[in-house]
């Protein structure tokens, strides 16, 4: 057995304690190495550490190992000696921001090159006197309280765990490359979560004050509290959520169902029609130009899809499915896509928003180019799953539901059947459907169509 460390309040403690020990190592026969003992000393060497009346210090072996490095001549070099250099993190304040520069000459990106100069050995020479110089950390006290003086630099942040103004422990942090160009007080902030949790142990359960030495908020009385996210109305509001997808039946053949994006574009190297509006019918007249244009003569069409075409005379389904594969090892295919997709979306984070009743006022995600959310007033739902109509005060809307958050500042109002009519004044930014189901017209098909 090796490296029994015992201490007490005062020599006759100490004595007792011993004794103790004694007695249990002989009750279990184990044997000792006298030669090794040490009774009643006022500091002993423990672990790297050197252990005092007056507090914690860094064993001066290791100190002066530190001190007698060499410069460092390759990146291997610089890497032992930032790694050798953490054994006395919590001796050291704000290391990680003296070690950035040579941080900086450890990267493994091919075009790093090792060029040792006057910033690194400063930071080199600055590193060793800090370790020379190391304070001597007091031990820390479960029942007195704690305080955490934290600081955040350009490259690093750091921290000091204090009890009655002696340090109990130092540590710092470089900043992520993404971290960098956060704003002072953000950083700020991240001093503080990156100090709370580095002090876990020590602050867990315990009222806890964190001193910043350069806050931007300093003269705001200001209090925080955590509240739970669905708590959380009017700044879910700002929020965008995900809800869990609902995946489309797959079709029983080709060209069953047809779907189209709309989106703004200018070029000449595509077919483009122009839509005057966003609605089904506009959208419904561009798509059978394009359907007729490419589907040259009935023949050609045909063996184009593999099948026979679908026409305005009544056709059995059994004809409209292709002959040169298999439709049932297509739709199996598609269906477990489908599946994969739905499993990896809902996967993260998704949730089924509440459903909107009518009269029910809430906010409308802005459109492209604009960041208002304007405020509208629920009429109806509509026939597609997750969607409402909603009344702006100028005009009647169609969104989905995850395009809508509820409005709690403004009370709930009653809606009539009346209000209920189609706003054919609809304009292209304004709408994405037409609001009324019953006012789209069915979808026309020509005669030689898919």
């Amino acid at each position: 057995m090796d490296a029994i460390l015992i201490a007490g309040r005062d020599v006759a403690h100490h004595d007792a304690v011993l004794r103790q020990v004694l007695d249990r190592a002989q009750s279990y026969n184990l044997k000792l190495n006298f030669d090794k003992v040490k009774i009643r000393k006022e500091e002993v060497p423990y672990v790297g550490h050197l252990i005092s009346a007056h507090g914690l210090k860094p064993d001066p072996t290791k100190v002066e190992a530190m001190k007698n490095m060499p410069a460092p001549e390759k990146k291997d070099d610089v890497r032992r000696f930032l790694g050798s250099v953490q054994y006395l993190a919590k001796f050291l304040p704000d290391l990680a921001e003296v070690e950035e520069p040579l941080r900086h000459l450890t990267l493994t990106k091919k075009d790093t090159v090792f060029h040792w100069d006057k910033p690194q050995e400063n930071a080199f020479q600055r590193i060793k006197d800090l370790c020379c110089t190391a304070p001597i950390l007091a031990y820390y006290d479960v029942k007195k309280d704690v305080k955490i003086q934290c600081d955040a630099s350009k490259n690093a942040v750091g921290a000091v765990l204090l009890q009655e103004g002696k340090p109990i422990a130092y540590t710092s942090q470089k900043l992520r490359t993404s971290e960098l160009n956060w704003s002072p007080i953000e950083k700020e902030l991240l001093v503080i979560v990156f100090s709370t949790e580095k002090f876990r142990e020590y602050i867990l359960g315990k009222e806890t004050v964190t001193m910043m030495l350069k806050v931007k908020v300093k003269g705001y009385d200001l209090k925080v509290e955590y509240l739970p996210g669905k708590k959380q109305v009017i700044a879910d509001t700002l929020t965008q959520q995900k809800e869990p997808m609902m995946p489309s039946k797959t079709p029983d053949y080709p060209w069953a169902e047809a779907a189209s994006d709309i989106f703004t574009f200018k070029s000449k190297n595509y077919e483009v029609t122009e839509l005057n509006d966003l609605s089904a019918f506009s959208t419904i007249e561009a798509l059978k130009g394009h359907f007729e244009r490419h589907a040259n003569g009935e023949a050609e069409a045909a063996l184009c899809v593999g099948r026979r075409l679908r026409t305005n005379l009544p056709i059995s389904r059994s004809l409209l499915e292709p002959e040169a594969y298999n439709t049932n090892d297509i739709k199996r295919r598609m269906r477990h896509v489908k599946e994969k997709q739905t499993y990896y979306h809902n996967r993260h984070g998704t949730k089924e928003l509440s459903p909107l009743k009518p009269g029910e006022h809430v906010r409308i995600r802005p459109e492209p180019g604009s960041k208002l959310w304007r405020q509208a007033t629920v009429v109806d739902h509509h026939s597609s799953p997750r969607s409402y109509i909603v009344d702006t005060g100028q005009q009647k809307l169609r969104r989905n539901r995850v395009a809508l958050k509820l409005d709690p500042g403004r009370s709930t109002v009653e809606v009539t059947e009346n209000d209920y009519v189609t706003n054919d004044d609809m304009s292209h930014h304004e709408t994405l459907d037409n609001p009324n189901p019953a006012s789209v017209p069915p979808a026309h098909h020509p005669s030689r169509s898919g």
